[in-house]
């Protein structure tokens, strides 16, 4: 008896394992459970050390506040009263201390401007793309994809969408933007409108350059 021939299971489109187990989307395209999971790692871990750099900005900024206030309140003492030197470096300090909470919250709307990539995206090789021309995003692009992080509540969300969603999360969308694993920068599932269509055509012309030359047979 005839046996009917078993269809493959389709591979991962990132590491080319058999998707027999299960799979998850990615972008539109299906990845095996353990890629999609590294990723999403990748990213949570990107976004720690942003904020880890953040912080430490913070802190050096405060250290320099701490010292002028010092600075500050030394000179006017020498010149005026102690109460007049008290509230003119208390102003400073608050005029600083907003100065401060202000470059933090810029730097994480503005992180991933750098040719795509926020300090934590450059250590772990992920990117952010335009999702139809694969330019790396700049600042403009950077603040319109983090603005939505400084609502409360939204950060959380986020998360969970990294790690269940199908790799975009809010403000991806509004943005045109898409993050990219640089290791697997050629596959489908990181490539952008433009890079499919060029590598449609590549494969359109790789085709016809392989089809034999069609000859005219003579006539008998």
């Amino acid at each position: 008896m005839a046996t009917q021939p078993t269809t493959p299971a389709p591979q991962c489109c990132l590491c080319g394992n058999w998707l027999q187990f299960g799979w998850k989307p990615l972008y539109g395209y299906q990845v095996c459970p353990k890629c999609h999971s590294d990723f999403a790692w990748k990213r949570a871990f990107a976004h720690l050390i942003d904020i880890v750099a953040a912080n430490i900005i913070l802190g050096i900024l405060v250290v320099v506040i701490v010292v002028i206030g010092a600075v500050v309140v030394a000179g006017a003492g020498q010149t005026s009263s102690s109460d007049a030197a008290a509230a003119t470096a208390m102003l400073l300090f608050m005029l600083l201390y907003a100065c401060i909470f202000i470059a933090m919250y810029a730097f994480l709307l503005l992180r991933d401007g750098f040719h795509g990539q926020s300090p934590g995206k450059k250590i772990l090789g992920l990117q952010v793309i335009n999702t139809v021309s694969g330019i790396p995003i700049r600042f403009g692009d950077s603040f319109k994809r983090n603005l939505i992080l400084i609502v409360p509540v939204l950060p959380i969300v986020v998360a969970v969408q990294i790690f269940t969603a199908n790799g975009l999360r809010l403000g991806d969308e509004w943005a045109q933007t898409k993050v990219i694993w640089l290791q697997y920068a050629d596959r489908a599932p990181f490539l952008s409108l433009s890079g499919i269509q060029a590598q449609a055509r590549a494969r359109a012309a790789a085709a016809k350059a392989a089809q034999p030359p069609v000859t005219n047979q003579p006539q008998t």
